[in-house]
């Protein structure tokens, strides 16, 4: 399977304070995590920053062929899906305008959290904002651009959220000009990037921290972990175990994945 938007990744590898605010990022929230996934990882250049940078193993998960090579000549372990790895075995996925690509990322989120340890975290970075849906974002096959009631209502439930917010104040205004004046065919502009990145982009990174991402943003940021439910356990076996001969056990295998919730729902 080859990628169409290929050429479009090589003109952001001009944007070098753009790709070094998300190498930062990702290592930031990798902590001490050390089994690791790029979900998507494209050519694989900020998987080899990031892990040049952290002096950690990457592992790739990226279905097109486009960079076989790439992968090859550096020793990339890659997989085609994330089903190939074991449930459970992984401490960290990040994943970089990818989610927008995905027609199910429903399915795929469900999967990330089936492939998680316990307390494993995801780093989620998409396109912001519907309406600056443009026509590069159909040149590189995106199916969408999300808000944040979106992104909260994909992760809901089995994830706790530990923050979402907007990135890039400033791409947002940029997004609407290469919306109305930019080219038709949704190519990027390789000196357009690269005088955006070194001269504005610092600025709307400032802004950013000014307003702690709440106002508006040409992206969206999420990290969530995924839940442990140890306690919870605990409490409803011990709150059985006490009280055996009021609850029929068998009744704990309707129990969800709430568990303080089910404790309710099981009858005298």
């Amino acid at each position: 399977m080859q990628y169409s938007g290929a050429e479009n990744l090589d003109v952001m590898e001009l944007a070098e304070n753009y790709n070094r605010f998300l190498e930062e990022a990702v290592i930031r929230e990798m902590g001490e995590s050390r089994n690791i996934v790029d979900f998507g990882a494209g050519s694989a250049y900020l998987l080899r920053r990031i892990a040049a940078r952290s002096g950690r193993k990457i592992m790739a998960v990226e279905p097109a062929d486009n960079w076989e090579k790439i992968y090859r000549e550096n020793h990339i372990p890659r997989y085609f899906s994330l089903e190939e790895f074991a449930d459970e075995s992984l401490d960290f996925i990040y994943s970089l305008s990818v989610l927008e690509h995905i027609r199910d990322d429903r399915t795929v989120v469900k999967i990330m959290h089936q492939k998680l340890r316990e307390g494993g975290k995801v780093f989620i970075y998409v396109p912001a904002l519907p309406f600056l849906y443009s026509a590069m974002d159909k040149k590189v096959g995106h199916y969408r651009r999300y808000t944040k009631a979106a992104l909260t209502e994909l992760f809901d439930g089995e994830w706790q959220i530990k923050y979402l917010r907007y990135a890039d104040i400033l791409g947002a205004a940029a997004s609407v000009g290469l919306k109305w004046f930019g080219a038709k065919d949704g190519n990027l502009n390789g000196t357009a990037v690269k005088i955006f990145d070194r001269i504005i982009y610092p600025f709307s990174l400032a802004l950013d921290k000014i307003s702690a991402g709440r106002i508006i943003g040409k992206n969206l940021i999420l990290c969530a972990v995924k839940k442990s439910f140890s306690a919870e356990r605990k409490v409803l076996v011990n709150k059985v175990g006490e009280n055996r001969h009021k609850y029929n056990v068998n009744q704990l295998g309707s129990c969800g994945v709430n568990f303080e919730e089910n404790v309710g729902k099981i009858q005298p």
